[in-house]
């Protein structure tokens, strides 16, 4: 399955966005008491808290987007460059998306390199 694309008409300017790493790194401890680490991947994978401000017409797109295209959040899809470049890159949401709100829902997620 490749990634698909950020839904159309939801805003996709995050804000208070920070940044994390997963770990990459396995420790074997050997009956001596020596420990040897090493890393479980070639790359190391950073992760991605961010919040959006939407409208109750961009959380109705984003939440059909959520629950059919992405599969409840077993997809990964294309979203701007959160390291700051100038293209898209492919994520996978490692939380369940969460929001509140009336007339404007803040929505809270963490997105993960895929």
């Amino acid at each position: 399955m490749s990634a698909i694309a950020w839904p159309a008409g939801v805003n996709n300017k995050a804000y208070g966005v920070t940044v994390g790493y997963v770990g990459n790194t396995q420790s074997q401890e050997y009956d001596s008491g020596r420990v040897v680490t090493y890393a479980k991947n070639t790359r190391t994978i950073r992760k991605f808290s961010v919040k959006f401000r939407w409208t109750k017409a961009e959380k109705k797109l984003f939440d059909t987007w959520f629950r059919i295209s992405l599969g409840g959040g077993a997809g990964t899809f294309l979203f701007r460059d959160l390291s700051g470049g100038d293209y898209n890159t492919e994520y996978r949401l490692s939380s369940v998306p969460e929001g509140s709100g009336q007339r404007y829902n803040e929505w809270a997620m963490e997105f993960t390199e895929a």
